[in-house]
């Protein structure tokens, strides 16, 4: 799990403090954070099965503030405001 913007989380620090966007973006090749709407997608389509963890909350790209991003449920398709820095949630990298 990782904060939105590295700054708190355990594993966020681990790695130098990446934000989510970095750890996706430095894959390469076109890999980015998916945005709120992409994540809801796969919770309509039914296509989050095919993830590993597919229970947990997810970050997505789209900020709801300075200091909060969304926050989707891939199981039930609850979408949240959470803080940047205050919250750990899993990263899914899409391109």
């Amino acid at each position: 799990t990782w904060s939105w913007n590295g700054t708190t989380n355990a594993n966020s620090i681990a790695v130098g403090g990446k934000t989510a966007k970095e750890l996706c973006s430095e894959r390469g090749n076109g890999w980015r954070l998916p945005t709120q709407k992409e994540l809801m997608q796969a919770y309509i389509t039914g296509s989050y099965f095919n993830l590993t963890n597919p229970s947990h909350y997810f970050w997505s790209a789209t900020e709801y503030s300075a200091s909060s991003a969304w926050y989707v449920g891939l199981t039930n398709g609850t979408t949240y405001d959470y803080g940047k820095s205050t919250s750990a949630g899993y990263v899914r990298c899409v391109r």
